[in-house]
């Protein structure tokens, strides 16, 4: 689970996820630059047009090589 935990004047609020990172994951992700308002809006564009797309350009790029 990834949680952050945010503390202001008197208020403490935490937004968690369960996922299946492994801590490495965490890490090298962590270092990353966070995504730009435009980068998540492209990509709701891109899931709301052209899921399928997507879809099969991900099968493509995570199934295992034959041979």
């Amino acid at each position: 689970m990834i949680a952050v935990v945010l503390e202001t004047t008197g208020w403490s609020s935490s937004v968690g996820m369960i996922t299946d990172l492994q801590f490495a994951d965490v890490q090298r992700l962590e270092a990353l630059p966070g995504l730009a308002a435009d980068e998540c809006v492209r990509f709701h564009e891109v899931l709301a047009h052209d899921s399928a797309k997507l879809c099969q350009r991900l099968l493509v790029t995570t199934e295992p090589k034959k041979g």
